[in-house]
């Protein structure tokens, strides 16, 4: 019984330690510093939407694409970081078809517009990998 006691009161003291050291989850939390990298990307996206939209109105991939461009640009500070990456995630998708769909054509490619949007998506996948072994020793010792 002594060593039960013990093992429970190991366990309660790193269940503490651990809530001690995540301060943040991305599933759940707002990180606003973080989200501030986003006001820029949706907006070059959309200029470069709205010229191609001259080309090519009523395209219904463009009005798809600048859809989620919206969306994306209308997410508040205080929304969860992976609910934006998932956002970001499908307007690459669907920027990457549309580039195949225009043949790669540089004059109509997204590949310029994408590069910060990419790179956000990388910097976030990063951040939610980093954050998965904590969330994952919190749920062991609940």
């Amino acid at each position: 019984q002594l060593s039960k006691r013990k093992n429970t009161k190991n366990n309660n003291n790193n269940k503490k330690e651990i809530s001690k050291n995540i301060k943040y989850n991305i599933y759940k939390d707002s990180n606003i510093k973080e989200m501030k990298y986003l006001q820029k990307p949706p907006t070059i996206v959309s200029a470069k939407i709205f010229t191609l939209f001259k080309k090519f109105p009523e395209n219904a991939n463009l009005e798809q694409l600048f859809k989620i461009s919206k969306r994306i640009s209308n997410f508040s500070l205080d929304s969860p970081l992976i609910k934006v990456l998932i956002g970001l995630e499908l307007l690459n998708s669907k920027v990457q078809n549309w580039d195949i769909s225009s043949g790669n054509n540089t004059e109509y490619s997204f590949k310029e517009e994408m590069k910060e949007i990419m790179g956000l998506i990388i910097r976030w996948r990063k951040i939610e990998l980093n954050h998965w072994r904590n969330i994952l020793l919190i749920k062991t010792f609940k």
